[in-house]
């Protein structure tokens, strides 16, 4: 059974830093939907809770609904009337780690990223992509790159059932017991020759975004995000030779907060946190 830890000095309750995530285990649920976590269940249930658990007595289950034209998407903690908000961290954790069964199809996948925050300023993200199916429980640990020293104050995460070929009517995936890892291993600091084959300058940005990317040829897509996936902005969708391109693109559009940019091309997808900030 999953226990939580709750420790008060005084009149402090800290209630965080004990579990780390809210409601990490997906135990709690209320009308459908898991406890401090907003869902895509708007039209058709693509979140739903089962009982097929690592640990405890339930997990989540993000599935494709009504032909595949609706996906999965989940973000914790829950959006209220002011848009994204963050759940208190106090930490600088070196991965976030989880554990999931999957059934993936024509190229369907987990897309994991998680942002964490310093006095309202990211200071450290991380975008991956779960792909292949396991029938078994199995665990992920994805490493967090950091811009600046220091500890968060806050974080947040989202996760989306994602296709990059066709969708897979049949695709869906189990989570369970998501942890943020302190291990002295897995961390990666954000340097300028980072070998990404793209890269976003001049981040973060107030006025235009400068994309760098390199180019194996073919068809490539190039799209900017928000934290619930939906896209802002399709900034490349064409046939492009093999070669290193840079794209520039007006942001201001764009409301301040935290967005990713995705790329995708035959060989895979690969995304970067893009922060937008006025003067």
């Amino acid at each position: 059974m999953k226990r939580t830890l709750t420790i008060i000095f005084g009149s402090v309750l800290f209630f965080y830093g004990a579990s780390q995530i809210p409601n990490a285990g997906f135990e709690n649920w209320v009308n459908g939907n898991p406890v401090n976590w907003s869902t895509s269940n708007f039209t058709s249930p693509t979140v739903v809770q089962v009982n097929n658990a690592h640990t405890g007595s339930s997990a989540m289950k993000m599935q494709w609904q009504m032909n595949g034209m609706i996906g999965a998407n989940v973000n914790c903690p829950a959006f209220d009337s002011s848009g994204i908000t963050k759940f208190a961290y106090a930490g600088r954790p070196t991965a976030i780690t989880g554990w999931y069964i999957s059934s993936f199809g024509s190229g369907d996948l987990l897309k994991v990223t998680c942002f964490f925050f310093k006095n309202g300023n990211p200071i450290g993200f991380v975008s991956k992509d779960i792909y292949g199916s396991t029938a078994n429980y199995t665990q992920f640990s994805l490493p967090i790159t950091y811009s600046t020293s220091g500890n968060s104050d806050s974080a947040t995460i989202n996760m989306m059932l994602f296709y990059s070929g066709t969708q897979d009517y049949n695709s869906f995936v189990l989570v369970d017991d998501l942890a943020f890892s302190t291990s002295s291993t897995g961390t990666k600091e954000l340097v300028a020759d980072d070998r990404s084959s793209i890269r976003l300058l001049a981040n973060p940005s107030s006025e235009y975004l400068r994309v760098e990317f390199e180019h194996a040829g073919g068809p490539v897509k190039l799209v900017v995000t928000d934290l619930t996936g939906k896209i802002t902005k399709t900034l490349i969708e064409e046939e492009r030779s093999a070669g290193k391109y840079r794209h520039e693109e007006n942001v201001t559009g764009l409301a301040e907060g935290i967005y990713v940019v995705t790329m995708e091309s035959a060989q895979g997808i690969e995304s970067r946190k893009l922060c937008v900030m006025r003067n």
